[in-house]
C-alpha cells in the first residue's frame, strides 16, 4: 500500500502525514556519501594518489579504520613520502584523522564504498 494516511497522536495534539520513509532517507544519506567521496577525489592531484585514495576506502568503508601499512603504496606507484603527502591530503580534506601508531579513523560520513559514475 503506497498511499500515505495521515495520524493523529493525541499528547501533542499533532496532525502528521509519513512523507519520508527509511528508504528515502537511507537512499539521500548514500547518495551525499558518494558525491562527498567522488568530490574528494576529484581533489586528489594525480591518478596514482586516485587509485590509492579508492584502495584507501576500499579498506575503510567496513570499519572506519585503516593503518599506514594496510596497502602497498608502492603498488600504486607511490614513495613513502609521496604516501605521507596523500594522507596528510586526506586529513586536511577530513576523509580520515591520524589516531596515533600509524592508524587512521575515517568518520561515519565517509564509511562507504564509493561508486564512480
Amino acid at each position: 500500500d503506497n498511499t500515505l494516511h495521515p495520524n493523529y497522536t493525541p499528547p501533542n495534539e499533532f496532525f502528521g502525514l509519513n512523507v519520508f520513509t527509511q528508504e528515502a532517507i537511507i537512499k539521500s544519506y548514500e547518495d551525499i556519501c558518494n558525491k562527498e567521496l567522488l568530490g574528494i577525489r576529484a581533489l586528489i592531484d594525480t591518478s596514482e594518489n586516485q587509485n590509492m585514495f579508492d584502495k584507501l576506502n576500499e579498506i575503510s568503508h567496513q570499519t572506519g579504520i585503516f593503518t599506514f601499512g594496510g596497502a602497498s603504496f608502492k603498488k600504486y606507484g607511490l614513495d613513502k613520502k609521496e604516501y605521507e603527502r596523500l594522507l596528510k591530503h586526506l586529513d586536511i580534506l577530513g576523509f580520515c584523522k591520524h589516531i596515533g601508531s600509524r592508524r587512521y579513523s575515517v568518520p561515519p560520513l565517509y564509511q562507504k564504498r564509493i561508486e564512480k559514475e
